[in-house]
């Protein structure tokens, strides 16, 4: 009786040394959670609150989180597709902070790789991510985070390595509203220059779609040195329908230049977009 009772004592061990090690396996590693979204207009290269010289900003850059959060005007034609996601380090040691142990380096969606703004989340074992996930032109709404590439110290070589964790962790984003698809047959929308200068930019639009203006934008854009620099000259506006259309410019600079973009088109006053179309008014 006594080897039967030591027997199932063994094996009810054994059953709850299984149990644990696979409880710990499946909350082992990383997981992550998608937060929310938000349009965000850029209008320029700059970050609020930084010299001219350190403020460049790429337009696919993550935005701070104080951007993300405060209430700003929507320019579609100009908005970028924001994501926040909470990412959870299962492994993070005890009386450590994820923030201290582990240096974020990209974030890999769609088989590309996002730069983060990152901050400490909640728990301790949390960190809240931004990314710069598309512009507002780019109708994809599915999307996938494929994985984490991260750095950690090693305390048996003594070094940081670097590590990817596979998250595929699919996710899906708003629709972007009055969206049109400028190269199908029906909606057609094509942009032709007749005539690109320093100070003109003629040009007429081939379309299949009735409407009542077009839709455009302007911006300054530096050149040699300051190519990084970008400033909204015109946000967005509308030109009447026309055989053929003008825009001029007194932008005189070496260093700088002027870019025209069609953005799309107004019909009963509601405005409907597309994939920009840019056109540079420069000297060589």
């Amino acid at each position: 009786m006594k080897r039967v009772i030591c027997t199932i004592l063994f094996l009810a061990v054994c059953a709850f040394s299984i149990i644990t090690c696979v409880s710990c396996s499946d909350a082992s590693g990383i997981s992550i959670r998608y937060l929310d979204e938000k349009l965000y207009a850029r209008y320029s290269s700059g970050v609020p609150g930084m010299s001219y010289s350190s403020s460049y900003m790429p337009v696919d850059g993550a935005i701070s989180f104080e951007e993300y959060e405060k209430e700003s005007d929507i320019c579609i034609s100009r908005s970028n597709i924001y994501v926040r996601f909470m990412l959870t380090f299962n492994d993070t040691p005890q009386r450590y902070k994820a923030i201290d142990v582990y240096q974020l380096n990209y974030l890999t969606v769609d088989s590309t790789e996002k730069y983060m703004s990152f901050r400490e989340g909640k728990h301790s074992n949390e960190i809240e991510i931004l990314i710069y996930l598309q512009h507002m032109t780019y109708p994809e709404t599915n999307h996938k985070v494929k994985s984490l590439t991260y750095t950690i110290f090693d305390s048996v070589t003594g070094e940081n390595v670097q590590k990817t964790f596979d998250l595929n962790y699919s996710f899906n984003t708003k629709p972007i509203h009055n969206f049109f698809n400028r190269f199908d047959n029906d909606s057609k929308f094509n942009t032709v220059a007749i005539e690109t200068s320093i100070s003109k930019f003629e040009f007429l639009i081939e379309s299949n779609i009735e409407y009542d203006k077009i839709l455009y934008q302007v911006d300054k854009r530096g050149r040699l040195g300051y190519a990084a620099k970008y400033i909204s000259i015109v946000n967005e506006d509308t030109m009447d329908k026309s055989e053929s259309y003008i825009y001029e410019s007194n932008v005189n600079e070496y260093y700088w230049y002027v870019v025209v973009t069609i953005v799309g088109y107004q019909k009963d006053n509601v405005n409907y977009y597309t994939y920009p179309m840019s056109f540079s008014m420069m000297i060589f």
